[in-house]
């Protein structure tokens, strides 16, 4: 048997066309070309809305927006507003307790002080009006911003007073040997949070301001001495709380003695950041084996370098 030769390219085409062709005469055109119509004329035509339809849609479509921007309201005044509606009272409590949490805050301490009062008569050591304080609850130091003049003062978690006096000596007095002269020097000058805020509860009458312009999310509370009510050491203060973290973020305190005005001290939120324990300490501010004059340790040089300095004397031991 003879082998079968394949296709050239030429044959494979003419094939491919004579069958194409007699499929193409086997189509009915007309039947086709009608059924095509029929679909078309049979499926589901898009619904055409007259202008009465589209202004009705409209309107429908704000009323739902308005309704869900109500709803969107009413929740949120759910969920803010105790403390958007919170009195000063409770701001205030607010602020107390969480300033009593173990954090460390920076505040730059300015000092504008009274015509004749006890700032005017300060020795040269604290004529700068311009300070750092650092504070953990009660506890607190302050430091000079006189590159000159190297000083800190603090108070321990005892309540004893410390001074450091650059990084070679240092002073500590106990809780009984605070003169009252001494003590408004101290309280002028720190914050002890925690009292402060609990003094300003129980001792003065509380009102929520307006907003703080170009500052939102503060509130600003008033706070003035109860009329049946006299307070020595501050006549007013302005407390600024941020509305989030009830925070201090500025704090303004007239401050008096014995009732006559003093300074106006005001306080200002510089850094949140952690400290060592050490930094409350006087210890923490010395070098190592720097001498600390105490009522058994040197009291006598103690006694100078408080006058010196600061022109007060602690007050002599009480004898039993």
């Amino acid at each position: 048997m003879k082998a079968r030769q394949p296709l050239s390219d030429a044959q494979v085409d003419s094939l491919v066309a004579a069958h194409l062709t007699q499929q193409a005469e086997g189509i009915d055109s007309v039947a086709l070309l009608q059924r095509i119509k029929a679909r078309r004329h049979t499926a589901p035509a898009a619904p055409t809305l007259r202008p009465q339809q589209w202004r009705l849609l409209r309107r429908w479509g704000w009323s739902v927006t308005a309704a869900l921007l109500l709803v969107a309201t009413f929740v949120a005044g759910l969920y803010l507003g105790p403390s958007a509606q919170a009195s000063a009272e409770t701001i205030v409590r607010e602020a107390q307790r969480v300033h009593a949490l173990p954090m460390d805050r920076c505040y730059l301490v300015q000092a504008t002080p009274e015509p004749g009062g006890l700032l005017e008569r300060q020795p040269p050591l604290l004529q700068k009006r311009e300070m750092r304080l650092w504070t953990r609850g009660d506890r607190f130091w302050l430091e000079s911003t006189n590159p000159e003049q190297r000083w800190k003062l603090g108070r321990d978690d005892q309540g004893r007073l410390w001074v450091a006096l650059g990084t070679r000596q240092g002073l500590r007095l106990e809780k009984d040997e605070y003169t009252d002269s001494m003590g408004v020097l101290c309280d002028l000058y720190s914050m002890q949070v925690e009292t402060l805020l609990n003094e300003v509860l129980q001792h003065f009458e509380l009102t929520r301001q307006g907003p703080i312009p170009h500052q939102r999310g503060t509130y600003l509370i008033q706070a003035e001495p109860l009329r049946d009510r006299f307070h020595a050491r501050l006549r007013s203060a302005e407390l600024e709380v941020d509305a989030e973290t009830k925070v201090l973020q500025r704090l303004v305190l007239h401050r008096a003695f014995n009732g006559r005005p003093t300074a106006t001290v005001t306080f200002t939120l510089l850094e949140t950041s952690p400290q060592l324990d050490r930094s409350y300490q006087l210890e923490g501010h010395l070098e190592p084996r720097a001498p600390i004059y105490t009522r058994q340790n040197e009291r006598g040089r103690r006694a100078m370098l408080l006058q010196r300095y600061f022109g007060i004397a602690p007050a002599p031991k009480n004898k039993s």
